[in-house]
């Protein structure tokens, strides 16, 4: 009986430590699933301002997945999208308050929306979450210019983290320019309209702000927003004037090339007489054929030449069949 006991109180003892080690290792491997799905993320914040002062704001964070297991735990967090959508929204349109009261401007987050994707290349792959929001009254209107910055001193936390690839970007709109920044943008090209800042930084120790300026447009300002439309425009009339160019040069020489291909007069006096004589030789008519042959001329030499006779009232031609008789009317 006490052999029974201590067997039944020992499998007892190995139940509870197998249980118990079990329940370790599951807390284990649920929360490395967890890591391994949050870790390694980096975050995109991009702020696309409007000239009335709202802004429309994009939040990207983006989540390495390093196995099966971290897609698993990338889809259990995220799959119920409109929760975290809902979490989302609270938490901006907090913060969207508390900038309101430290401000005392009017303001309003609306429109959220949330994306869900992945992105994979050859070697790793990612989740992407993508939440949008308009915020109504985000900068401040000062006559010309649009001063942004005061909002975000009460809104967010924002810092670029050194370990990952996290981004800050503000696009403007056109027709301004930048008159300051705070702290000064890692990256800015004015034709594209936008500001960037990344690597490590920590905007909690600035007031940040980026000030902008309706900009006052001159002629020389004109050109340079349409350059390739300019540039287009000089090329097509520079190649129709050339084309132009070519086509009377063409032309004037086809003109001389006739003229000088011409007779001078005592040479054209000496042709009709040809013409005349071998008339009254036929008796006054002959095909117009018969005196090309007779008299060396080209076809056309010979027609140009019977029509000047003709006006003149030399000679008279009339058509008979395919050919053309030709009468002297005067000698």
């Amino acid at each position: 009986m006490k052999t029974i006991l201590r067997m039944l109180a020992f499998c007892s003892l190995v139940f509870l430590l197998v249980y118990l080690l079990g329940g370790v290792f599951i807390c284990q491997s649920q929360r490395q699933t967890e890591q391994s799905a949050i870790l390694l993320n980096s975050t995109i914040d991009r702020i696309s301002l409007h000239i009335d002062g709202s802004a429309t704001w994009y939040a990207e964070t983006r989540y390495l997945l390093t196995d099966e297991n971290a897609t698993k735990a990338f889809l259990q967090i995220f799959w119920g999208k409109e929760t975290k959508l809902q979490e989302f929204a609270n938490s901006t349109m907090g913060l969207v308050n508390y900038a309101k009261t430290k401000t005392g401007r009017d303001m309003e987050a609306t429109n959220f929306a949330i994306g869900m994707s992945f992105e994979y290349s050859q070697t790793v792959s990612y989740g992407l979450v993508k939440y949008q929001y308009d915020w109504l009254g985000f900068a401040k209107i000062e006559g010309k210019r649009i001063v942004m910055g005061d909002a975000l001193w009460w809104s967010r936390y924002l810092y670029l983290r050194p370990e990952t690839r996290d981004a800050f970007i503000v696009e403007y709109p056109s027709g301004y320019i930048i008159i300051d920044t705070s702290p000064p943008p890692d990256y800015h090209k004015e034709s594209e309209r936008t500001l960037e800042w990344y690597g490590y930084r920590n905007f909690s120790e600035y007031k940040p702000s980026v000030v902008l300026e309706e900009r006052t447009f001159t002629i020389l300002d004109t050109l340079r927003e349409n350059l390739p439309i300019v540039i287009g425009g000089i090329t097509m009339i520079s190649a129709s004037f050339v084309g132009l160019w070519f086509y009377r040069s063409k032309r004037k020489k086809e003109i001389e090339a006739l003229v000088s291909s011409m007779s001078s007069p005592l040479e054209m006096k000496s042709e009709e007489d040809k013409v005349i004589e071998l008339l009254k030789a036929a008796g006054g008519s002959s095909y117009q054929s018969t005196i090309t042959k007779h008299c060396g001329f080209s076809k056309a030499k010979t027609s140009m030449l019977l029509t000047s006779m003709e006006i003149r009232g030399i000679v008279m031609r009339k058509k008979q069949g395919r050919e053309k008789v030709v009468t002297l009317l005067k000698s």
